[in-house]
């Protein structure tokens, strides 16, 4: 026989022998039983969990920019688009599941075009505090995506300006009414458009005062932060 055959016996009888000898024969069981484990898929990120859905208890504040529609005494409805001179809302919230009491003040400062007369004096521009008191319901449209409407009392003052810079407030009482939309961009974080409605209590019989703003239209954008309790 030949030297090379006889290296190549030698060389087939020793290959099992090393390769078995690398692996300890009492670890055999624990091999197979590592290798019929089932693996188990990692949870999925919050901001893409049933958080979104189901926010519990807790507070939530923001703040707004706003197109203004004022129908004022005169019956004409002026529209103050500029979002950057109709200054700003706020809004501080009491959050349950898919429920919400608000307190919401807007400031409204705006120029008017053609004057409107109040007890005997022309004026020309007008600064409105509209207090909002809120109970809203939610109703979420996807993981995403709320709805969002509901109802209460606005408590206006109403402060007519004319050249002698009168200081005096006009306390004006209305119902409130309103709905919208909100995105969560993350858990805590949520922007949203909102629409409320307001009617002066002389316009449904309720009360015999003549208002200063008898019915104003609100469409504001919000920014909003949730802390959770």
């Amino acid at each position: 026989m030949s030297r090379c055959a006889l290296c190549l016996l030698l060389l087939g009888g020793l290959l099992p022998t090393l390769t078995l000898g690398q692996v300890d024969p009492e670890d055999y069981p624990e091999m197979l039983e590592r290798s019929s484990e089932t693996r188990t898929l990692s949870p999925e990120p919050e901001m893409f969990s049933e958080s979104y859905r189901t926010r519990g208890r807790g507070v939530s504040f923001g703040v707004g920019f706003r197109r203004l529609d004022f129908t004022l005494n005169d019956g004409q409805t002026r529209t103050f688009g500029d979002s950057t001179a109709n200054g700003i809302g706020f809004h501080i919230s009491y959050v349950e599941p898919e429920r919400a009491l608000e307190y919401e003040r807007q400031i409204s400062p705006v120029a008017i075009s053609k004057e409107i007369q109040y007890q005997g004096k022309n004026y020309n521009s007008l600064e409105v505090i509209q207090n909002n008191v809120w109970y809203w319901w939610a109703t979420p449209l996807s993981s995403r995506w709320w709805s969002h409407y509901g109802s209460g009392f606005q408590f206006a003052q109403i402060r007519p300006i004319a050249e002698d810079q009168t200081k005096t407030y006009v306390d004006e009482s209305s119902l409130v009414f309103g709905g919208g939309l909100g995105w969560f961009a993350v858990p805590s974080l949520l922007l949203s458009y909102r629409f409320t409605l307001s009617f002066h209590l002389s316009t449904m019989g309720i009360s015999e005062h003549d208002p200063i703003l008898p019915r104003s239209q609100v469409h504001t954008i919000y920014f909003d932060y949730f802390y959770a309790l």
